[in-house]
């Protein structure tokens, strides 16, 4: 029986705690020898619209392919170059991250989330990564940045727990 690479997926939305969960999960996938999936999930416009009762165009607004910009862009910063660097695939979604990430990661050996996405800062967990934790059919790490908040900083897995340090 012949092995077969395994997968790692992680979330990018652009944020700090992201681009660290992507420098986590990139580590992980060479380390694992497994492809590594990049998922980026983002709320359709035509959402927005309904929500603000404002008509919206036919056509779309190029919103998926400025996401998808924008995390090339991001994945290019994180691998560098490296020569040992995984295999790659980018997926860019429509919809809610948590849902997005747990469906993605169904045939995953781990799913990758940042600690703190795009809300508020002092929750101990975000709602993206509690859904994933809870949802999720692979293990989850959740990544922080570096304790100085600089994201270039180390990266630290959050231990585990919902009530501890």
């Amino acid at each position: 029986m012949a092995d077969t690479p395994g997968l790692v997926v992680v979330g990018v939305d652009g944020s700090l705690s992201s681009r660290a969960a992507l420098r986590h999960a990139v580590r992980e996938a060479t380390w694992r020898r497994a492809a590594l999936r990049v998922v980026s999930a983002y709320e359709p416009p035509e959402l927005w619209a309904l929500a603000y009762g404002e008509p919206f165009p036919a056509g779309g607004s190029g919103v998926a392919d400025a996401v998808r910009a924008e995390t090339q862009r991001v994945i290019d910063a994180a691998l560098g170059g490296d020569p040992d660097e995984p295999k790659t695939e980018l997926m860019i979604c429509p919809g809610s991250a948590g849902p997005t990430l747990v469906a993605a990661a169904r045939d995953a050996d781990l799913l990758v989330v940042g600690h703190r996405g795009r809300g508020y800062t002092r929750m101990p967990l975000g709602s993206v990564a509690l859904y994933c934790v809870l949802h999720a059919t692979c293990p989850v790490t959740v990544v922080r940045p570096g304790s100085s908040g600089d994201a270039a900083g180390a990266d630290e897995p959050a231990r585990a727990g919902l009530g501890g340090r």
